[in-house]
């Protein structure tokens, strides 16, 4: 397969709510928006299928909604309490909705159009850092 980089933003916001000791639940929202490139898939013993996104501006643009939810702890490292290693655990389920297509048979020049559509995703995710506080 051959592709260009895709480009991805996403804009979230969410909510952490502590419920035992150093234990939190994390619960939140996420808004995506991404830009694929074309992509040529190579098929063994059959000619390479071109699928082409960016003859129409609209058709390269994917945006999707999504939630999040997860647990979380916080390992203290001082007895001052200011550091902290926050280690979570996330899910997110939701879909994204993608433009249309053209797909061309290299070998043929054939080429059939694929209209807008949505596929469902879900991610897991684990975070960990180094929290100091002021």
């Amino acid at each position: 397969m051959d592709a260009s980089n895709w480009k991805v933003t996403s804009f979230n916001i969410g909510t952490e709510w502590k419920f035992y000791k150093e234990l939190y639940l994390i619960a939140g929202i996420n808004l995506y928006s991404a830009k694929y490139p074309d992509l040529t898939l190579y098929q063994t013993n059959a000619p390479a299928l071109k699928v082409n996104a960016s003859n129409n501006d609209n058709a390269t643009r994917s945006s999707g909604f999504g939630v999040n939810i997860g647990l979380g702890y916080n390992i203290k490292l001082d007895d001052a309490n200011r550091w902290e290693i926050p280690l979570s655990f996330s899910t997110q389920i939701g879909s994204v909705d993608y433009g249309d297509l053209t797909f061309t048979d290299e070998g043929t020049g054939t080429k059939f159009d694929k209209a807008a559509s949505s596929i469902g995703y879900v991610s897991y995710n684990f975070n960990a850092g180094l929290l100091f506080k002021f």
